[in-house]
């Protein structure tokens, strides 16, 4: 809160900004963001609201653009496909970054099709797509007039997106849900277009910048007087004895808490730690004090560090003999994992850096495949892991209240081991693991919510059936079918 206050007031300031008072050149067109330290991008962090295609018309006529950067959550779909148009017509680049004002990069909704309108366009972020809702509250408008108005807006979006050459998966998941649906590491690579054109000196740049930026905005202006070291770029604070995200020593639990965690927005009511290099200060400190900040995740469990161990030797960074205990020779292998472009912050291993693991493709060491031979049906079994999505939920509707309902107890993604199921919502969100009481991960059983699940791979079809348990006279409960499953 107090990080959206202070943005507000920066935005709303109409005093005159000296070179002292604004170290990094910021000139701000409306909810748009110029900087001198890269001078030929914009940055957008808002929430998209009327008016702001004047604004962005007016910084392209100012300034030499050619790159849009994207963290916004959405807002008015009209006004995001006016400036998806003037993006296309620009030939401009979009990029999603990595970091956002409050998390990680963010563009979602009515900025995914700002994203899709890119000459070039690079995710390094997450982007977003859900079904167009309709802007009439009244419960007494005419359903004829509320239908018009969605089938035209739907009309629109679809015209605009072919216009981008939008792949068509992108239009099967905007309209077939209702809550938001966050691309996985696959889908977004197949959203990019020239990403080799973005440079990584450019995307260091960019990424810096909002971190300063964020430093900028979460200073006290009494008590913090804010030094920009141009041979670290870190940011130095004079006063020992303020609190802020790089001083959180001196702050109380709840502010310590506001700068180490956020709530998800694939959750409402779950919050996570911050990923980001600049709030790891604030993480760090709050575990020290044993703070779970309303987290899922507390101290970590030793099966959790055993999955750890197990992920890393798999991946070829030796980490030993997986035992649930953290030593030098998982933090070695870590250290290994990163230096090939593995994230991780240094001291922090939880659930969220399990899950980085499992989807990583990133080897520590090249295998040795001389005498390997491809992967067939024949040998599958082979593999001990196993990823499957596209669910297909369609018969077991009828016995929930409703099809949320039913979807609440099949998630979108389901992750199992020898050791373990997990459920996800998305290729990045996962639920906590549970063990596998199966014979093994072709085969699994496990227990989510309470209930019994069961799990059979089919080799054939190459999909997955869950089955729920049921108890007393409650009615079975058809199967649900996990259309794509895939091994690692």
């Amino acid at each position: 809160m107090k990080l959206l206050l202070l943005l507000i007031l920066f935005l709303l300031s109409s005093l005159p900004i000296t070179a002292k008072d604004n170290p990094l050149g910021i000139t701000f067109y409306g909810s748009f963001l110029h900087t001198e330290k890269v001078p030929d991008a914009l940055f957008f962090f808002s929430k998209i609201q009327r008016n702001d295609s004047f604004e962005l018309r007016k910084a392209l006529r100012n300034h030499d653009i050619d790159k849009l950067i994207l963290s916004s959550r959405g807002g008015s779909v009209f006004e995001g496909l006016q400036m998806a148009g003037i993006i296309h017509d620009k030939g401009l680049t979009t990029y999603v970054p990595k970091i956002g004002l409050d998390g990680s990069g963010n563009c979602a909704s009515a900025c995914s099709f700002m994203f899709f309108g890119g000459d070039t366009k690079v995710i390094g972020g997450k982007v977003g797509v859900h079904q167009f809702y309709s802007d009439e509250t009244d419960t007494t408008a005419k359903v004829s007039k509320v239908e018009k108005e969605a089938l035209f807006t739907v009309s629109e979006i679809i015209g605009f997106l072919n216009e981008f050459k939008t792949p068509p998966f992108v239009f099967e998941k905007m309209f077939q849900q209702s809550e938001m649906y966050y691309f996985n590491e696959r889908e977004a690579k197949r959203l990019e277009k020239n990403p080799e054109e973005l440079i990584n000196n450019e995307i260091k740049k960019i990424e810096l910048f909002i971190v300063d930026f964020i430093k900028v905005l979460n200073a006290e202006k009494e008590n913090e007087t804010i030094l920009a070291d141009k041979s670290t770029k870190e940011i130095k604070v004079t006063k020992d004895n303020s609190c802020s995200a790089s001083t959180p020593k001196n702050c109380d639990d709840n502010i310590l808490c506001n700068f180490a965690s956020l709530t998800d927005y694939s959750v409402s009511t779950h919050k996570r730690w911050k990923e980001s290099s600049f709030a790891q200060v604030a993480v760090v400190e709050a575990k020290r004090r044993g703070l779970s900040c309303g987290t899922s995740s507390k101290n970590v469990t030793k099966k959790t560090i055993l999955d750890v161990q197990y992920q890393l030797n798999r991946l070829g960074c030796e980490a030993g003999k997986p035992d649930g205990v953290i030593g030098s020779k998982t933090f070695s292998a870590l250290k290994k994992w990163k230096a090939v472009g593995g994230s991780y912050s240094q001291g922090i291993i939880n659930i969220d850096l399990l899950n980085k693991l499992k989807f990583s493709s990133l080897k520590c060491k090249k295998n040795n495949i001389n005498n390997q031979t491809k992967t067939t049906s024949n040998n599958l079994k082979t593999k001990k892991e196993l990823t499957c999505w596209n669910r297909n939920i369609n018969a077991a509707v009828a016995s929930f209240t409703s099809r949320s309902a039913a979807e609440s107890w099949f998630p979108n993604y389901v992750y199992i081991t020898d050791k373990m199921v997990q459920f996800g919502r998305d290729a990045d969100y996962w639920y906590e693991p549970e063990d596998n009481d199966g014979e093994n991960y072709l085969n699994a059983k496990s227990f989510y919510q309470g209930k019994v699940f069961k799990f059979k791979y089919g080799k054939k079809y190459n999909r997955l059936t869950v089955t729920m348990g049921t108890e007393g006279g409650y009615k079975p409960i058809p199967p649900v079918i996990y259309m794509k499953c895939e091994h690692k």
